[in-house]
């Protein structure tokens, strides 16, 4: 049979400086996975590519520094971008079956439903609950705020699994997201 391969997509933090990316990452390489991720380049780690502990890391540039005011729309945007088309790259030149996408932001569904034509499955790494992130940074219910949740709730649609941090994004997940409840 041959090895399943995992692409992990992060786009608020580096790898492998995202320590719970980077430790599912390495789980599941010590699994037998071929695991690929995409990140954006970082003050410690900004070549291009590099082959870190068997793990491939393409990164892609950030327009800015990440203490710039209103750059969230810019940044996801160029995220977004850079992640199609390097998951385009990647998937030409070894097929993945698995997409693990860690939010913020929730737009990494949008690359998934391309993936999800040849099969593809999706692990909705449930980080943060965005829209409520954004209701207490600037404290309004506004479009953007729906447009967040309209986007977690196509991510909890179209994933396959959700990993949730803790009990109350669990909670989420089973509620707003119509995901089925697991045991722990």
């Amino acid at each position: 049979m041959k090895q399943k391969h995992i692409l992990f997509i992060v786009e608020n933090d580096g790898v492998p400086e995202d320590t719970r990316v980077w430790n599912e990452a390495c789980a599941a390489r010590e699994y037998g996975y071929k695991v690929t991720a995409i990140s954006p380049k970082t003050k410690l780690y900004s070549k291009v590519y590099e082959k870190i502990d068997g793990i491939r890391i393409y990164r892609h540039y950030e327009p800015y520094g990440k203490d710039v005011k209103g750059r969230f729309v810019i940044e996801y945007l160029n995220a977004l971008l850079w992640e199609f088309i390097l998951s385009i790259r990647i998937f030409l030149k070894s097929r993945f079956h698995i997409i693990h996408g860690a939010n913020p932001p929730d737009h990494i569904f949008l690359i998934v439903l391309l993936y999800k034509i040849f099969g593809v499955r999706y692990i909705f790494d449930h980080h943060d609950i965005t829209a409520e992130m954004y209701l207490a940074k600037f404290d309004r219910v506004d479009l953007f705020y729906k447009i967040l949740l309209f986007m977690e709730k196509l991510n909890f649609k179209i994933a396959d699994v959700v990993i949730s941090t803790n009990q109350s994004y669990k909670s989420i997940a089973v509620t707003r997201g119509k995901k089925k409840k697991f045991n722990d």
